[in-house]
C-alpha cells in the first residue's frame, strides 16, 4: 500500500470501495450459478465413475470394508468346517473299506471241495457218503501209502471209486512232491517215497526233475488219470490238492482187469472223466446207435487209455 494511502487511524479498518463491495456481494451469486451449471462429477481421465461407493464418506467406506472382511472371515471358517467334515468322512471310510476290500485276502475254494463238503448233507439214497468214498480199494491203497485224507478232493474220490472195479490189484506206489505251478510249465517234482513194486524202479525225479508228460497233465487238470507208461506199466496218477493247488502226485502201479461185463464197464467209464459219453459220441459219428454190449469185448486198459476214435473201430467191426 502506498504511503499516501496509509490510514490515519491504523486501528480502524479500511473502508472499502463501493464498487468492490458490490462485486464482492455479487461474486457468491455468480459462483452459485456457476456451480449449478457444472456437469456431474467425473472420474479420472474424464470418465464418469460407476462405483456405488462414490457417494460414501470415508468412515462409511471403512465400515463397509470392515463388514466385508468379517463376512470373508466367517466364509473361510465355514469352508474349513466343511472341508474338515469331508476329510474325516473319507478317513473313516478308508479305515473301514480299505482293509476289507484292498488288503483282504480272498480265499479260493475249489468247487470240488465245496461239493465234497456238501456231500455230508446228501441222503444215502441219492449219493454215497464220505465214509463210503474212502472205502474203495484204491483209496485205501493211497492212505496206506501216506496220502493225507484232506488232500484227496471229492472228484478224485468219486473217480477212484468208479475205477475200483477195473483194477485187479495195486502192486506199488511212488509219491512225488510238486514244487511250482503245473499250469505255468515250470513245476518240479521230487520222489519222497516209494513202495511195493516201485521200490526197485529208479525214477528220473529221484533228486528233482521237471514235471512233464502225463503227470503234468494230471497235476494241471487235478484229475485222476489212468495211463500206460513208456515201459508198458499200467499206472494211475492221483493228484494231491490243497484248494486249487496241486501239492503232490501219487502214482499207483496197478494191474487192470482184462475185460468187464457191459454194465460194469459202462459204470467205470461213466465215472472216469466222462469217458462213456466221449466213446458214445465217437461211435455215433459213423454208427446209428451205440451198442453197449461191445464194451465187454474191449480190454479195460484200452477203454481207459486209448483215444476214443480208435475205440470206435470196435463198433464198426461189429
Amino acid at each position: 500500500m502506498p504511503a499516501s494511502e496509509t490510514p490515519t487511524n491504523p486501528t480502524r479498518p479500511p473502508e472499502r470501495d463501493s464498487h468492490s463491495t458490490a462485486a464482492a456481494v455479487q461474486e457468491p451469486e455468480l459462483e452459485s450459478g456457476a456451480s449449478e451449471s457444472l456437469p456431474p462429477a467425473q472420474g479420472i481421465y474424464g470418465i464418469r465413475s460407476s462405483s456405488r461407493y462414490v457417494d460414501y464418506d470415508t468412515h462409511e467406506l471403512l465400515e463397509k470394508i470392515t463388514q466385508y472382511e468379517d463376512e470373508r472371515r466367517w466364509q473361510r471358517i465355514r469352508e474349513g468346517i466343511w472341508i474338515s467334515l469331508l476329510l474325516h468322512i473319507v478317513f473313516f471310510a478308508s479305515l473301514y473299506f480299505v482293509p476289507r476290500y484292498v488288503f483282504h485276502h480272498v480265499e479260493v475254494i475249489d468247487p470240488i471241495d465245496a461239493i465234497k463238503h456238501q456231500a455230508k448233507t446228501i441222503t444215502v439214497g441219492t449219493s454215497r457218503s464220505e465214509d463210503d468214498l474212502f472205502d474203495s480199494g484204491l483209496v485205501r491203497a493211497l492212505l496206506a501209502a501216506g496220502v493225507p485224507r484232506d488232500r484227496l478232493n471229492y472228484r478224485s474220490l468219486r473217480t477212484l471209486g468208479a475205477l475200483d472195479p477195473a483194477v485187479a490189484r495195486v502192486t506199488g506206489y511212488t509219491r512225488y512232491l510238486v514244487d511250482g505251478d503245473p499250469s505255468e510249465g515250470n513245476a518240479v517234482i521230487t520222489v519222497v517215497d516209494k513202495g511195493g513194486a516201485a521200490s526197485s524202479i529208479t525214477s528220473r525225479a529221484e533228486h528233482g526233475a521237471p514235471l512233464q508228460g502225463t503227470k503234468n497233465r494230471a497235476a494241471r487238470q487235478r484229475w485222476v488219470t489212468a495211463v500206460v507208461g513208456f515201459d508198458g506199466r499200467t499206472l494211475v496218477h492221483v493228484p494231491e490238492t490243497k484248494g486249487t493247488e496241486t501239492t503232490a502226485i501219487t502214482t499207483l502201479h496197478v494191474e487192470f482187469a482184462d475185460r468187464l461185463a457191459p454194465d460194469v464197464a459202462a459204470g467205470v467209464l461213466d465215472g472216469y472223466q466222462e469217458r462213456l459219453a466221449a466213446i458214445r459220441e465217437a461211435v455215433t459219428e459213423s454208427q446209428p446207435t451205440f451198442d453197449q454190449s461191445v464194451l465187454a469185448t474191449v480190454p479195460v486198459v484200452e477203454l481207459l487209455t486209448a483215444p476214443v476214435h480208435f475205440l470206435a473201430v470196435h463198433w464198426r467191426r461189429g
